[in-house]
């Protein structure tokens, strides 16, 4: 019989949830060590938006920031660890060494790859392929991370995306996009940058109305897919059923506790629509192309403002510039082949943020 060789795994639970354990240890220890998510997450071979989902996971157990962005320096700062953050490392240590006799070690990759190119943000599939045609024209290599506009937007600010795709609607005043660049204090070292509109909609599996929809989310009748939290899908979700809770006189605090599928976290749209497709969930909001790909039944709810948000500092690199070229000239041609978009008037401007 061949050798068999035995490990510990130190596990911590936060009311009876497993949030910490030696991969998220690691995570934390390498974004100190780093200043970065990102070159924490490659020196780990762990993909960016997992790693995301680890540190977001365990602040909403612990209820408090683990990661917070630090200014000024190269790049404008980069990722931090909060004192609650280096707390746990240092109790992790601690109980690790006193169980096992020995320190944590934490080993990494020898050769991280590293994009000349990180968009982080909204999943969109012109997004896609207006990077397919900048790879082929510069021969460049570019990383897509289908994270959502919140952490698109917190990517920005941490210095780890040159490029977010944003499509976020402002509750009180339902304007796109810049509420949110100003509520992160990115005004002065951030430009938005003139998109599309995408056709948004409810997507069930048999012909429902508006009303059938609403009132069957509220009730808990209709299991709803729901894309990641910080993503402008989700956020637009929320704000339509805060909405109609209020026409009702209803608390939405009180009814989102029985409506089911709030908890799901699905990373594109064509995975919302999947969830719909094989009856994992009974309705979802996202874009009609995606609906479309499964031919199901799409009710439209709005027209949505699709815009990017790129660093100042890197305006004037070979691939920022092919790009913003590309969504100038020959987004609109590409939009065509997509169903359910519409480019803007100004499409590729610089957004002046006052």
């Amino acid at each position: 019989m061949r050798k068999i060789k035995f490990k510990i795994e130190l596990v911590g639970e936060i009311d009876g949830v497993e949030c910490i354990d030696s991969k998220v240890v690691k995570l934390l220890y390498l974004i100190d060590r780093y200043g970065s998510i990102y070159a924490a997450s490659r020196s780990l071979g762990m993909a960016y938006s997992r790693a995301w989902e680890l540190v977001s996971k365990l602040e909403r157990a612990l209820s408090t920031k683990i990661v917070e962005r630090r200014r000024g320096g190269k790049g404008g700062g980069g990722a931090v660890l909060t004192s609650a953050g280096k707390a746990i490392l240092e109790k992790y240590f601690s109980v690790y060494e006193k169980i096992t006799g020995r320190k944590f070690e934490v080993s990494v990759l020898s050769d991280v790859y590293v994009p000349e190119v990180a968009y982080m943000g909204s999943n969109d599939p012109v997004v896609e392929k207006i990077f397919g045609i900048i790879r082929e024209s510069l021969d460049t290599s570019i990383g897509i991370e289908w994270l959502g506009s919140g952490l698109g937007l917190s990517c920005i600010s941490l210095g780890e995306a040159d490029i977010a795709g944003i499509h976020l609607v402002d509750r009180d005043t339902g304007t796109y996009n810049i509420p949110y660049i100003e509520k992160m204090w990115l005004e002065n070292s951030v430009v938005l940058v003139e998109g599309y509109l995408r056709d948004i909609g409810f997507i069930t599996r048999r012909s429902l109305n508006y009303d059938d929809i609403i009132e069957g989310i509220l009730s808990g009748e209709l299991r709803i897919a729901c894309r990641q939290r910080g993503s402008g899908t989700r956020t637009l979700l929320i704000s339509i059923l805060e909405k109609e809770c209020r026409s009702r006189g209803l608390s939405f605090r009180e009814v989102k506790q029985r409506i089911r599928g709030l908890d799901t976290e699905y990373k594109t749209h064509l995975d919302v629509v999947r969830a719909v497709a094989s009856g994992e969930a009974d309705v979802g909001l996202a874009i009609r192309w995606a609906a479309e790909q499964y031919r199901l039944d799409y009710l439209h709810v709005t027209w949505e403002h699709f815009d990017f948000v790129i660093r100042r500092e890197i305006l004037e690199r070979r691939p920022i510039k092919e790009f913003l070229k590309v969504l100038s000239q020959d987004c609109r041609r590409i939009i065509e082949e997509f169903s359910g978009y519409r480019a803007k008037k100004n499409i590729g401007e610089l957004v002046k943020i006052c």
